[in-house]
């Protein structure tokens, strides 16, 4: 079966693009600017128009989109979280902010349909006709795109925002703890950094998007140690390798706006290590063994205290409990987190500073990594 290969090109242009489309690449979901969509769609790719919790590129990009070209356009999430989906939804959410941005609701619609199975070749999914599934919704105003009705496999499964047909998953019987979570062989001090006399390289974050860049700064130092400068906005950022235990890294960020305490997660793409951001080596330590001792989760610490958590005992990525139960915990997690500074979606920024495919500076388990020459750097700068 023929298969589609998904792109990661933010930023690439010109001969780049075009030698990353040489390689079978026909989509691509980290567009920017609508400038860049624009190149790619002209030249046979499909752009993913993408709305997550974290990375929120719609208000940029829809400009790129008209009555001739939306048939190169689609929607993606990548990724949102249950929150934002219970309060405000999930593909449709994109369809209606592309309405409000002014796009015709049947070109809204088709780049959440039939553009969509068309790229993918679902030759009997997106569109309501003869010899297609019959999935559908019915809405009662095009413009609000209000969903009054769900049909899926021809049978009516949502009424007015209630289910009214039963629905289960394949895993209702999946062991309470699935995969494991185990950290590396160290204490508090293991933590440190020592003093080298030089500067230092730090990830900068840009809130709403997944694209960091580096600064070199002088560190802050302390009894010989380098340590988080709060109010340079300089974090310490500790990469536990979670599946075997193997090594972590240390590092320095900026942009998250904790000012006290730490702020951890099991969540951390691709390898899924885990990740916790904060302002002592304590709090960083007493956050990691949380999440170890819940087989994988999120949580939030304070002057060596949990103040919230959310158990993902399912690989350290799912959790094993009701979606409405979920989201409850993750605001009250979430209002902990504000409690400490934070930006919106901390925890879903933080979970993409292990994506070493995305510029310009990230960080694993291994340390620090120079995406655009995919090689590994030191924290101290020569």
């Amino acid at each position: 079966m023929y298969k589609k290969i998904d792109g990661h090109a933010p930023g690439v242009t010109g001969k780049e693009l075009n030698a990353y489309i040489d390689a079978f690449i026909r989509s691509d979901h980290e567009c920017t600017t609508k400038e860049e969509a624009l190149e790619k769609i002209g030249k046979g790719m499909q752009v993913f128009i993408r709305e997550g919790t974290a990375a929120k590129n719609l208000d940029e990009l829809i400009g790129a989109v008209n009555m001739m070209n939306h048939h190169s356009f689609s929607f993606c999430t990548d990724d949102r979280e249950p929150l934002d989906i219970l309060k405000d939804g999930d593909i449709d959410y994109l369809v209606r902010r592309s309405i409000e941005k002014g796009i015709d609701p049947i070109i809204a619609v088709r780049m959440a349909t039939i553009n969509t199975a068309r790229y993918y070749n679902l030759r009997s999914m997106g569109a309501v006709a003869p010899g297609y599934k019959a999935d559908m919704i019915v809405v009662d105003d095009l413009k609000k795109m209000n969903i009054r009705m769900v049909f899926k496999d021809s049978k009516l499964v949502v009424k007015d925002g209630k289910f009214v047909d039963k629905m289960e998953g394949v895993y209702n019987d999946m062991p309470k703890k699935f995969g494991k979570v185990v950290l590396p062989e160290l204490s508090v001090n293991d933590l440190k950094i020592k003093d080298k006399g030089k500067k230092i390289r730090v990830i900068k974050i840009f809130e709403g998007s997944l694209l960091t860049d580096e600064l070199i700064v002088e560190p802050k130092i302390e009894n010989g140690y380098v340590i988080p400068d709060v109010e340079r906005d300089i974090l310490k950022i500790v990469i536990f390798e979670r599946h075997t235990g193997t090594n972590f890294s240390v590092g320095f960020i900026n942009g998250f706006k904790i000012k006290r305490g730490a702020v951890g997660t099991s969540v951390g793409h691709d390898a899924h290590n885990i990740g916790i951001i904060g302002t002592s080596d304590e709090d960083i330590y007493l956050a990691a063994k949380e999440i170890e001792k819940m087989n994988g989760g999120m949580v939030v610490v304070d002057n060596g205290k949990i103040l919230a958590k959310l158990p993902l005992p399912i690989a350290g990525l799912m959790a094993d409990k009701e979606l409405e139960e979920v989201v409850e915990e993750l605001e009250y997690l979430e209002k902990k987190m504000r409690e400490l500074g934070g930006i919106d979606a901390t925890f879903m920024t933080l979970s993409f500073v292990q994506l070493a495919v995305i510029p310009h500076l990230k960080i694993t388990n291994n340390g620090l990594v120079n995406v655009n020459k995919q090689e590994y750097v030191d924290l101290f700068v020569d």
